[in-house]
């Protein structure tokens, strides 16, 4: 049986009926803020757990796309990456001759990173020499890519990176986070608009259970690397 669809009028209405008469005090955004709120925090939690939800890859044909990661250049070491990323996982090589290249993340203090990065400044940006066919990359700041080396050709990389939800509308639907977990949203997006009315904090042990609830669901499927069909029992909320 095929999931439905979930659009984020799907989660207002349902988060109505959990409301029952204390809907009323909240217009649609306030409600839709509460409802983002549950969104994020689901995200936050599903992140937590390792197992590379929210992974999207980046291209390098359309600019003005979230996705956009520019062709290195022989003369430039630091990027940006795209406004959404929170994390980097993987990095791959699609250029021709290039494929076979490595990118292996460091800190930008560890020592082999500064030590390559000197000595390609030495080298003042002689592309090829003494490259090993692998590259060292850190991220600081913000979302500054920095390699220790320069390119050695215009290389086109696809950057594999957990990635920021865009906030839901009545019209988005809810595709990057899995059916059985908008039921959570839901939940926590009522217990921030019942707080909400009585300005009292949210109960710790409340807060913990959700979490728990959150990893339960994802407990319950089998590994997200198999390739076999996986059947989730539907969270019911609490």
């Amino acid at each position: 049986m095929a999931n439905p669809q979930i659009f984020g009028q799907t989660i207002l209405e349902s988060l109505v009926v959990k409301l029952g008469g204390l809907s009323n005090a909240f217009d649609t955004n306030e409600l839709l803020d509460f409802i983002n709120q549950g969104k994020d925090s689901v995200w936050a939690v599903l992140r937590s757990l390792g197992q590379d939800y929210f992974v999207d890859e980046t291209q390098a044909t359309t600019s003005a796309n979230d996705d956009f990661f520019q062709v290195l250049s022989t003369t430039v070491r630091e990027y940006d990456l795209p406004l959404n990323t929170r994390e980097l996982r993987m990095i791959e090589c699609t250029t021709e001759g290039y494929k076979h290249l490595k990118f292996e993340q460091r800190s930008m203090s560890d020592r082999d990173f500064v030590e390559m990065r000197n000595w390609a400044s030495r080298q003042s940006s002689t592309t090829g020499t003494g490259y090993s066919g692998t590259y060292l990359y850190a991220v600081v700041g913000r979302r500054k890519l920095m390699f220790a080396q320069f390119p050695e050709a215009a290389l086109t990389l696809q950057i594999w990176r957990v990635v920021a939800l865009d906030d839901l509308s009545l019209e988005t639907e809810l595709t990057e986070i899995l059916h059985p977990f908008w039921r959570a949203i839901v939940d926590l997006a009522a217990k921030l608009a019942s707080l909400s009315l009585t300005r009292t904090d949210m109960e710790a042990a409340w807060q913990n259970q959700w979490q728990l609830d959150v990893r339960l669901i994802a407990g319950s499927a089998v590994p997200r690397a198999s390739t076999a069909p996986v059947f989730v029992q539907d969270y019911e909320g609490g």
